[in-house]
């Protein structure tokens, strides 16, 4: 059984409705022949049907069979991937069980029906009708003791848990110290108790972050020694305050650049020291972007990676950057990629697990990083991403035509940013004021600067406090490369059956950048900027005009500099004749 689905053909309440047609045809024409309904994977649903009990499926989904997951971080962005597809291709499952916490006001309840609503899972509602008798909520958090589960929750995970995915983290950067290690540290060492109590667990799996260790430049499979023990650092966050911590921070994380990297760090020790007897693994992930293949193509629902750079550009607010993108490699992996090498190691971790007296060994380490088996740049990426939208998607919200320029000669970059920045910027401010709304435009041209500013800098050679800071954060990974050992990975690929290789494709060297280029510009229009498709034929309208503004201020402004210049020559000649006549008359 190679997909949960039946033959390919049946189309989407959207495509069949009648209305939507009409729109198609504004859409779809000889100037724009491309489907986005078929580029981001809405055509390719198959017919809904029930999988019989008895029929056998692949190696790895029969592995799964009668199995009952324990997931935290099922809100996230590798959460809601990893639901959709244990649900959708692993048809035997037994129960998903995704911890959820109250957040902002909105109860587990909601929250978890938000999850399900997400467009990421219109395939599954259409291909799988009875899913939801598989999944359900428990409430807890993270950072609470035995992650703030009821006992009658901790009961029923004890009880019919076998598989746990803790993928729960607070990925901000620059969390404050204590609350890092909260989450991602003592957060981890919850889930262990938790965890211990399993009767019958074939498999823990945590997410880490390929960076985790980032103070070295060869990152094998493997953890390295940290100045500091993880239950060392957890007492001083419980016997201090976040704010004595914070003062001190440089001093704790030492080499790190960051709190989250520090804090994953020391949650992977705290897993080699704490649960290494059981079935345990720790997958590290790189740079995690929108999906390459499923559900749909392009899907993503936060603001990582270059994503904020592609926005910027693609909206018409961003116009120059400071540096050279030419050679600069960015080791991006799609989330569906990473999911179905979660999955599959899952299975190898049950199935090969054995105590080992060398610690080192005892657990399996994952590399899941492109590795320079198949890299791309930043600037191939922006380029056709750009491209795209110029092309093809078009942003309704865009305030200028799409365009940029790489400026690799830092002396000219304050006299590019006044003329393509801050000058339009205070325009389009002034207008803003006299239609009675607030200015924006000045403030973002301003936070720019500082980011472009920090962005541009020499790395250091060796991490200062300073580094501390958000924006030399952003610095620190752009500026420095890593090798990633894969060895595990690469081995893991070459272990599935081809069935699973098709159901579960985790090999990066079949991504072909172009097209994902492609998924990535629309999904980002679509999942981000919620900016429907039916709005395409009066968003190209608008870039059109918005072509004509630009092509039109550029003859302006160029006609002006050259007027300016002869004016300035004129007056330079006359000069120097006026002088010349002076000295002959002496």
């Amino acid at each position: 059984m190679k997909v949960v689905g039946g033959e390919k053909g049946e189309k989407t309440k959207d495509i069949e409705n009648r209305d939507n047609e009409v729109v198609l045809r504004r859409i779809i024409s000889p100037k724009y022949p491309i489907d986005p309904y078929e580029l981001l994977g809405f055509r390719n649903f198959k017919t809904p049907r029930i999988v019989p009990k008895e029929e056998v499926g692949t190696p790895v989904q029969e592995f799964f069979r009668d199995a009952t997951v324990f997931l935290t971080g099922g809100t996230g962005f590798l959460g809601h991937v990893l639901i959709e597809k244990l649900l959708r291709c692993c048809p035997h499952i037994n129960q998903i069980y995704v911890l959820v916490r109250m957040k902002r006001n909105k109860s587990p309840a909601d929250r978890f029906e938000t999850i399900l609503q997400d467009p990421l899972f219109d395939r599954l509602r259409y291909e799988v009708p009875n899913f939801r008798e598989k999944i359900s909520y428990v409430s807890g958090c993270i950072d609470q003791p035995l992650l703030g589960l009821s006992e009658e929750d901790r009961s029923k995970i004890s009880k019919d848990v076998n598989i746990i995915y803790h993928c729960a983290a607070t990925v901000n950067f620059n969390e404050m110290l204590a609350e890092a290690i909260k989450v991602n540290t003592m957060g981890t060492r919850e889930l262990i108790k938790v965890a211990r109590d399993v009767k019958s667990l074939k498999a823990l799996l945590y997410v880490s972050t390929a960076y985790s260790f980032c103070n070295h430049i060869d990152v094998g499979e493997k953890l390295y020694p940290m100045h500091i023990e993880p239950e060392a650092m957890i007492e001083l966050v419980e016997q201090k305050s976040a704010t004595e911590l914070e003062t001190e921070v440089a001093t704790y994380i030492k080499d790190w650049p960051n709190t989250y990297v520090f804090s994953k760090a020391l949650a992977e020790w705290l897993i080699l020291k704490e649960v290494s007897d059981l079935p345990v693994a720790i997958l590290r992930p790189s740079q995690i972007i929108s999906t390459w293949k499923e559900p749909l193509r392009g899907w993503i629902n936060n603001m990582y990676g270059p994503l904020g750079l592609f926005l910027g550009f693609g909206l018409g607010i961003l116009h120059i950057y400071e540096g050279d993108l030419r050679d600069e490699t960015v080791d991006m992996v799609p989330v569906d990629m990473v999911v179905n090498s979660l999955i599959c190691a899952t299975k190898e971790v049950a199935l090969n697990h054995k105590i080992k007296s060398n610690l080192n060994e005892a657990v399996p380490i994952y590399n899941y990083a492109n590795a320079s088996q198949n890299q791309t740049t930043w600037k191939y990426i922006l380029n056709i991403c750009t491209d795209e939208v110029v092309k093809y998607w078009g942003f309704s919200n865009a305030i200028w035509y799409p365009s940029y320029i790489p400026v690799t000669y830092r002396p000219v970059h304050p006299i590019v940013n006044l003329f393509l920045h801050r000058i339009p910027g205070l325009l389009m401010d002034f207008i803003l004021s006299l239609m009675k709304r607030e200015p924006v435009l000045t403030k973002v041209y301003r936070k720019l600067d500082k980011v472009c500013d920090t962005l541009s800098g020499e790395p250091e050679l060796s991490p200062k406090p300073e580094i501390l800071s958000e924006l030399t954060t952003l610095r620190y990974f752009r500026l420095r490369k890593w090798l990633f050992k894969i060895d595990n990975v690469q081995n893991l690929w070459k272990n599935l059956s081809p069935e699973d290789k098709e159901i579960f494709y985790f090999d990066v060297k079949q991504i072909n950048w172009a097209k994902y280029a492609q998924f990535y510009a629309l999904g980002i229009r679509v999942f981000i900027m919620k900016d429907d498709i039916q709005t395409l034929p009066a968003a190209r309208k608008k870039l059109t005009r918005l072509y004509i503004i630009h092509q039109l201020t550029k003859f302006i402004f160029y006609s002006l500099l050259t007027l300016f210049g002869m004016y300035m020559l004129i007056r330079f000649i006359e000069y120097r004749v006026n002088d010349l006549i002076l000295h002959s008359k002496q």
